[in-house]
């Protein structure tokens, strides 16, 4: 009888497994389609992509150093794609293939927690409507990464293998490789997180020795401190919510890495607000954090704050420039029209 009963239960959650699985399939596949069928030229840099896919968009230095600043995976990829289909089909099959393999990823590395994930991407300003919308060769390169993960292989290779995609990349290769370094131990945390806030020092004056390209940025911070005291806010409620002892050893290194991360990408912000997008990434590494744990209460409540954050943040922007097509509002306007 005890076995009987362990068999129809165990039948029933595969059931409602499969039925999540599929429910979730075709939740992202709707989504991808709507941003991959989206009318093109309404995004800021779309004829700058438009221009990657016919080839003739690129800029090569000289040096060793230009071909790690000008992804070379992505230098290949995309006239490849754009001669095969033709510039305008490879971007939408980029874009669709792109937001596909976030979600999907994102799911598997939530241990199903699809639904959070599919809010988050819709809600939090820095996905649907830019990565995904706008800066979709940073969105390629974040989908390889979690795709790769999820995978099974380190997060160390699959920030090596994004970095020849989007060069924003190479600042977290040493982030996933000190997440590792420390582990269980605070002490080594905290010295890790005081290394990362010296090097800032370092990098700052380095960058003034590299050419940059296309990247000639004048290097000086222009974030006012409203900036920083909101994302404070919004990064250290969810750490401080989500601080306790993990017993699972990825959800303790998830948590690290995206602490480790977001101090460095904060820091990082202080040389130029070009760096401010390095802070997309931070959003993709806790959302990853958040929906690990979001069976415990704890974090229930941690999620709802976040996405109380998203959503206010994109009304106050929203707010700041009229609901503009340049907003979350906006976008979602242009994208859905």
């Amino acid at each position: 009888m005890i076995r009987t009963l362990t068999n129809v239960s165990s039948h029933l959650g595969s059931l409602g497994l499969r039925r999540a699985t599929w429910l979730s399939v075709i939740f992202f596949t709707g989504i991808s389609l709507v941003l991959a069928g989206r009318t093109l030229y309404t995004a800021p840099d779309d004829e700058n992509y438009i221009a990657y896919f016919e080839g003739t968009n690129f800029t090569f230095l000289g040096g060793w150093w230009s071909y790690v600043l000008e992804e070379p995976l992505w230098a290949s990829y995309a006239p490849i794609m754009g001669g095969i289909f033709g510039s305008e089909p490879a971007m939408r099959i980029t874009i669709f293939f792109s937001v596909f393999i976030f979600l999907v990823g994102s799911g598997k590395l939530t241990r199903g927690a699809w639904i959070f994930v599919l809010l988050v991407f819709i809600l939090d300003d820095v996905f649907a409507t830019q990565m995904y919308y706008n800066q979709i060769r940073q969105g390629f390169a974040l989908s390889i990464f979690f795709g790769m993960v999820a995978l099974g292989l380190s997060p160390f290779l699959g920030a090596v293998m994004a970095s020849t995609i989007h060069t924003s990349f190479l600042f977290v290769i040493p982030c996933a490789i000190a997440a590792h370094i420390v582990k269980r131990s605070n002490i080594r945390l905290i010295a890790v997180l005081l290394a990362a806030i010296a090097s800032v020092y370092y990098i700052n004056t380095l960058i003034d020795t590299i050419d940059f390209g296309r990247r000639n940025y004048e290097l000086t911070g222009k974030l006012n401190i409203f900036f920083y005291v909101l994302v404070t806010l919004k990064y250290g409620s969810i750490f401080a919510i989500l601080k306790y002892k993990f017993p699972d050893e990825q959800e303790d290194f998830w948590f690290r890495f995206s602490l480790i991360f977001t101090i460095f990408a904060l820091c990082l912000t202080l040389i130029h607000e070009a760096m401010g997008r390095l802070l997309y990434l931070a959003d993709a590494l806790i959302t990853i954090l958040i929906g690990l744990h979001l069976k415990r209460n704890r974090t229930k409540i941690g999620a709802l704050v976040w996405m109380l954050f998203l959503l206010a943040i994109s009304i106050n922007e929203g707010r700041k420039n009229g609901f503009g097509l340049d907003s979350w509002f906006g976008r979602w306007a242009l994208i859905l029209t």
